[in-house]
């Protein structure tokens, strides 16, 4: 009966859209994440699949053109990339799973590989809002191979970013322009951390980052989006201790940054 009923949707599906979204939809629903979406989410199934498909192709671009060059003007950045990734999950769940295991997903997940964001699309960190909802087991466990960086510099990437490795070290890293040739200058220090649970499991966490004999205080927080808005992908920031607000230069570190003059 479930495969019956996979096909049939399956069915549905290609008489009521274009023939290009036909057939992804086939394929997808032909796979194991795909399958378990097409019954969990019933009539949302193709408005979520849609701007899933969007995240797949804008980070199947991103791969061969890079992040600025595609040929739909902002499609392969990663914050784009998130965002139709997080409307699809608020649309439907069920494409966390998908998100998380399916094959047609692997680039969205090679695109977002050092970015906690894409632990919470995954379901892996159940943290999409700032809301009462919000629980942050495991993160401590997700935390290792993620990059936070500040604001870009302009052609020259981040300012200064921490990247996050096992056991506890990582490296901190500053890009600065210089007046010759490759015109900037890349410092990379070695780091060791630790994080501390603040109160409940309903709270982020407090990250100690020590550096050249110094110790450094960064409050992990999720900013952004209220739980009203479906369309933006939710930004997880180090904030510097004393730091409440954000855009101050080098003291908070963000999970998605803006690309090509963002």
């Amino acid at each position: 009966m479930g495969s019956t009923l996979v096909l049939l949707t399956a069915s549905l599906f290609a008489c009521s859209s274009s023939t290009a979204d036909n057939e992804d939809s086939t394929d997808e629903a032909m796979q194991t994440a795909g399958k378990a979406a097409a019954e969990a989410c019933g009539d949302k199934f193709q408005p979520a699949f849609k701007r899933y498909k969007k995240a797949v192709d804008g980070a199947k671009a991103r791969l061969v053109d890079g992040p600025c060059d595609t040929e739909e003007e902002g499609a392969g950045m990663i914050s784009v990339i998130a965002d139709h990734a997080t409307a699809a999950v608020m649309i439907c769940p069920a494409f966390k799973d998908v998100i998380r295991t399916s094959p047609f997903a692997e680039p969205i997940r090679k695109v977002m590989s050092r970015s906690l964001t894409l632990r919470s699309l995954t379901g892996e960190l159940l943290v999409l809002r700032n809301s009462q909802f919000a629980n942050w087991s495991g993160v401590d466990a997700l935390i290792p191979g993620t990059l936070f960086e500040t604001e870009s510099n302009g052609a020259f990437g981040f300012h200064e970013g921490i990247t996050f490795r096992a056991n506890g070290e990582g490296t901190f890293e500053k890009v600065e322009p210089i007046d010759q040739e490759p015109f900037t200058k890349t410092t990379v220090t070695p780091i060791r951390y630790r994080i501390e649970k603040l109160g409940t499991e309903r709270e982020g966490r407090r990250i100690f980052v020590e550096r050249n004999g110094r110790t450094e205080r960064f409050d992990l927080v999720v900013l952004g989006p209220n739980e009203e808005d479906f369309e933006t992908a939710p930004h997880f920031y180090l904030r510097a201790e004393g730091m409440e607000g954000l855009h101050f230069e080098n003291t908070a570190m963000s999970s998605i940054n803006g690309e090509c003059g963002d």
